[in-house]
């Protein structure tokens, strides 16, 4: 079993739920059932759009009036 990852104090955080969801400003927020029981950390870039971290990792951003995370690429590049 890995550690529990720590984050900076002050930091808002949220505990992923069984279904991989998030409770975020009242509204559930699909993040990845990967990591079920795991903390994030929301990270404000700007007024109502947040950075999305697992550890060290950026999973994606937030943007309030969205409410959805939006997903980074994977970084994978393909050369022919």
């Amino acid at each position: 079993m890995l550690p529990d990852i720590v984050y900076d104090e002050g930091k808002e955080t949220r505990k992923v739920k069984r279904g991989g969801e998030i409770k975020w400003r009242n509204y559930h927020i699909y993040i990845s059932q990967v990591l079920s029981n795991e903390r994030i950390c929301l990270e404000e870039i700007d007024d109502d759009f947040f950075a999305v971290f697992y550890g060290f990792y950026k999973l994606g951003e937030i943007i309030g009036k969205d409410k959805q995370l939006k997903e980074l690429l994977s970084g994978i590049i393909y050369i022919n």
